[in-house]
């Protein structure tokens, strides 16, 4: 069939002109096919020339449907690179990209000034290393590199830091993607899944106090207010008190509070000592959440209605509030929070799984326990190691005390120098274990530094005035272990001299001060 292209009549084959309007059919027949009828429409007016009209390319397409896939993809792709530091941040990051030398994981407080510190310091001092590199990559983890020689070869060693918090240092050490973990608080049973792992991380061996923090109290420098008692500090993070007038404070207007997030162990010494003390728990409709202490304290000290509870190694440079509480006001200072009587105080960890631990885990937790006493000090906490200086106290001397007692004890601070560390005993006069184990490491200090002093006095004080003879007979024991050192050892059962540690006197009313000369 030939289709005539002026009107659409289909002609019969050898005709040569238009059955229907008579004009030529000319050189197209060769093109008409009855296939071609659904494509071209009954008043169709194609032209002569289709050798040269343009056609639709399978291959064309074919790439058309495949651009249709493939744009989605990349475009994905782009946002993924994009925002990759974010995304690793939220899926944890816990995969290991490459070997590193060793893996320490947990707390946000020790991770991200007093680790690298401790880093460097190990691979200078004993690993031989000429210099030492720390960049922060892509997912916030920190590493710590440095060239040394190992088999007569160069080789980079590289520790990396991973600080989220004092509850991933357990979790990281129970899945074994951590061999090290760093805490601002004490490992608990639910903090792993296995007993076995728990004891082995808890007991001897296991668990290693590197130094002492305390949580501080941080509002802007323009901020009137300078004392701050645990209920009003309560009150506030509960959304009980939100008007700084409230507070006794010239300052005007909202009060806008920020703290940790819950992975942090300050948030939850806060929690613990603060807010579940009170009966209250956190607003967090109106408080404001971090994962840094650094980042906090940044905004208090830009924020003129900022408060925040932070790191003590972190508000050095704020304006931090005195804590009043059962014993008085007390500053958050070095010696009040070695001593331990500033009442916000906890411990710095390092955590390991002996059972598991090779001897390079071993070695470099000891290292960071007994060789770094001035890089502790350097990134603002405090040496568990022992330390004195002049110290008043006469701020904390009892209505109660019988005037003789108090005599004698404001004249033995005023010519002797105080020992960061208080030990105990309980009503019976007996001295706690925690304290045998102080009292002999102090046995062995003392051994060291004796040509530096010439008289220790061993002031055995009663906080609830119980028996005297009990409070003699754990002056009587505490004597026995300095006599061997030859120095003057005068040892003193006073009375209550001073207003108890409410938080010490119920299981331990007998407690020793260590003053030397």
């Amino acid at each position: 069939m030939i289709k005539c292209i002026h009107c659409g009549f289909e002609n019969q084959d050898g005709v040569n002109f238009c059955e229907n309007c008579g004009k030529s059919l000319g050189i197209i027949k060769e093109i008409v096919a009855p296939k071609m009828e659904s494509k071209v429409e009954k008043n169709s007016t194609l032209k002569p020339k289709l050798k040269n009209a343009k056609s639709t390319n399978p291959v064309n397409l074919k790439w058309t449907k495949s651009l249709l896939y493939i744009i989605p993809i990349v475009l994905v792709l782009v946002t993924a690179f994009l925002f990759r530091k974010t995304l690793l941040q939220k899926l944890g990051a816990d995969v290991v990209k490459k070997e590193y030398y060793m893996v320490i994981s947990g707390s946000n407080t020790i991770g991200q000034k007093l680790m690298p510190a401790l880093c460097k310091k190990y691979l200078l001092s004993k690993m031989g290393a000429k210099t030492v590199s720390q960049i922060k990559n892509e997912t916030g983890q920190i590493e710590i590199s440095g060239n040394i020689v190992i088999n007569g070869e160069i080789q980079e060693v590289t520790i990396l830091i991973d600080p989220r918090g004092s509850s991933y240092a357990f979790s990281q050490l129970d899945s074994g993607l951590a061999e090290i973990g760093m805490s601002s608080r004490e490992v608990r049973l639910n903090d792993f899944k296995d007993l076995a792992k728990y004891n082995a991380v808890s007991g001897q061996g296991g668990e290693f106090e590197i130094a002492i923090d305390a949580i501080a109290v941080t509002v802007n420098s323009s901020n009137s207010l300078q004392n701050i008692s645990l209920n009003d500090l309560a009150s506030i993070y509960a959304g009980n008190n939100k008007q700084w007038s409230e507070l006794g404070s010239k300052m005007r207007g909202n009060i806008n509070a920020y703290t940790l997030d819950d992975h942090s162990g300050t948030f939850q010494l806060f929690k613990e000592s603060v807010l579940d003390a009170s009966g209250l728990k956190l607003d967090t409709a109106i408080v404001k959440r971090n994962f840094s202490n650094d980042s906090i304290a940044d905004i208090v000290k830009s924020t003129e209605n900022a408060i925040g509870v932070i790191s003590y190694s972190a508000a050095q440079k704020q304006k931090m509030l005195s804590i009043q509480d059962e014993n008085g006001l007390v500053f958050p200072n070095l010696f009040n929070i070695s001593l331990r009587e500033y009442p916000l105080v906890r411990s710095l960890y390092l955590y390991i799984n002996p059972t598991k631990a090779n001897n390079k885990v071993k070695e470099f937790v000891e290292f960071c326990q007994t060789q770094c006493e001035e890089v502790i000090s350097e990134s603002g906490f405090i040496s568990h190691n022992f330390q004195t200086m002049p110290y008043d106290p006469s701020y904390k001397i009892s209505p109660f005390a019988i005037d003789a007692d108090r005599k004698e004890y404001l004249g033995i601070s005023e010519n002797h120098f105080r020992l960061n560390l208080d030990l105990m005993a309980d009503a019976n006069g007996n001295l706690l274990a925690e304290t045998e184990n102080k009292a002999r490491n102090l046995s062995s200090w003392i051994g060291i530094n004796k040509s530096s002093y010439k008289e220790i006095v061993l002031l055995g004080l009663d906080y609830l005035n119980t028996d005297k003879k009990a409070t003699d007979n754990a002056v009587s024991q505490m004597y026995e272990l300095f006599k061997p050192f030859g120095l003057k050892v005068k040892s003193i059962s006073l009375g209550n001299v001073v207003k108890p540690i409410t938080r010490f006197a119920a299981y331990s009313p007998i407690h020793f001060e260590i003053w030397l000369q």
